[in-house]
């Protein structure tokens, strides 16, 4: 029950694209003037939540999402408990009167069809497998909530932050024409990230090859713990923190076949919420990673 529940949010936000499953991209928006800024928003969507909490005064939120305070999935799990939250059905929404819906592409199809029937403006938004396109969303909910400057400001202190952590991508004393150290990012059900992820560009940003690409990968980027075990990489990223699920579904995160490879090389935990949606926070999995390749490197390789 409890793996089903975890399926069933990872639907409700429209974020499989992010493990390579399914190809995304945005949807533009148009500009609005000062006098028309919405003043009663409301995000059906985790991810969009993530952004939006940033962009815009909390009294112009009439609610996040219901998972924006799943600690697990959500950057802003601790901040999002001060606001209102509403689960997705169309009366709850329509209840707070809101003047704009942001919603994701494949999450409440049928609320999103119903408030549009009844006259709401409802915007779609969808979620970027890019670091270029997380600059994108946040200046697209920028403009959409009349907020294009507090969108600036945000990109550029994400830029900041990959600036300062990429600077020192690689140690004093590297040549350029080194190979990079390879890296693989495990999911829990044994997914891996394949290229065209945000987790793939935030693993190529950090100066490493994703070894995804070099490995047999069944249906829906799964690989099996044997092959890992054949071909391990140099650097392992455990995309989820084993703890965050007691399900069968994280079991492979807590192999012990999988600690054995750990103890020889070194191993990157990201936080879910770091990756999971296409906004900022995904800096800190860039991070984390160049401070992985740092280590690697300085030590000479596995051990």
């Amino acid at each position: 029950m409890r793996s089903e529940r975890w399926l069933l949010k990872l639907a409700y936000c429209g974020i499989y694209c992010l493990f390579g499953v399914v190809s995304c991209s945005l949807l533009l928006t148009t500009a609005v003037t000062a006098g028309e800024k919405p003043q009663r928003i409301v995000s059906l969507n985790m991810c969009v939540d993530q952004i939006l909490i940033d962009l815009v005064a909390k009294d112009r939120i009439a609610a996040l999402s219901f998972l924006a305070t799943d600690r697990a999935m959500s950057a802003v799990a601790k901040r999002a408990e001060t606001y209102p939250r509403v689960r997705g059905a169309a009366e709850g929404v329509v209840a707070l009167n809101p003047d704009l819906i942001i919603v994701g592409a494949y999450s409440t199809p049928a609320t999103r069809s119903l408030l549009q029937r009844l006259g709401k403006r409802v915007v779609v938004v969808k979620q970027p497998a890019t670091i270029k396109g997380v600059r994108g969303l946040v200046a697209q909910l920028a403009e959409l909530v009349g907020e294009p400057g507090r969108g600036q400001e945000i990109v550029s202190a994400f830029d900041q932050r990959l600036q300062n952590a990429t600077a020192h991508a690689r140690p004093k004393g590297s040549t350029d024409d080194a190979p990079s150290p390879t890296a693989l990012a495990v999911h829990v059900n044994s997914i891996v990230s394949m290229s065209g992820t945000l987790l793939d560009d935030a693993l190529a940003l950090a100066g490493l090859k994703n070894s995804a690409q070099d490995l047999m990968v069944g249906p829906s980027g799964r690989v099996p713990l044997e092959i890992i075990v054949r071909q391990p990489p140099d650097i392992l990223v455990l995309a989820n923190t084993p703890e965050d699920f007691k399900s069968v579904l994280a079991d492979n995160l807590r192999h012990p076949v999988l600690t054995k490879i750990t103890k020889d090389r070194p191993v990157v935990s990201l936080p879910m919420w770091a990756t999971l949606c296409g906004t900022p926070h995904v800096a800190t999995a860039v991070e984390r990673l160049v401070a992985a390749r740092r280590t690697f490197e300085k030590k000479g390789g596995v051990q």
